[in-house]
């Protein structure tokens, strides 16, 4: 059965958010759109912020998702993409996504302002919003 595919894994820094077979990957890098399959060259690139499809149980559901950056590497016999930010859209996604950034708007505020904590949540707030923008469309 995984004798074509390549096997998928995209981590964060607090879960292995997937982790499976594919016949085909295809994301958006910094040198555009590439898809990647079992026996693929050596690869890696950061990865721009876009939206993917996951297609579970031999294609008969899909997840669609939304990851703001990132690496991806893949030795042709496993891809794997590293990433601080991803999540499965769904019907309230975009409303998360919102109060999420209403949240980080609150927490700089309270930030001094050349700290190292205020440039954390500042460059969360940049990807917070790539993340609704990519929704949106």
């Amino acid at each position: 059965m995984t004798r074509n595919k390549i096997k998928l894994k995209i981590v964060t820094p607090e879960k292995i958010f997937y982790e499976d077979y594919v016949d085909v990957f295809t994301i958006k890098t910094i040198e555009g759109f590439i898809g990647l399959m079992k026996g693929h060259i050596p690869f890696i690139s950061l990865i721009k912020p876009c939206t993917f499809t996951l297609n579970y149980d031999e294609g008969t559901r899909k997840e669609k998702v939304v990851v703001s950056r990132g690496v991806i590497y893949t030795d042709g016999s496993m891809i794997q993409v590293i990433t601080n930010d991803i999540v499965m859209l769904g019907k309230d996604s975009l409303k998360k996504a919102r109060k999420e950034l209403e949240n980080l708007k609150q927490e700089l505020k309270k930030a001094e302002e050349q700290s190292a904590q205020y440039m954390s949540i500042d460059s969360r707030i940049q990807d917070k919003i790539k993340e609704i923008n990519i929704m949106e469309k």
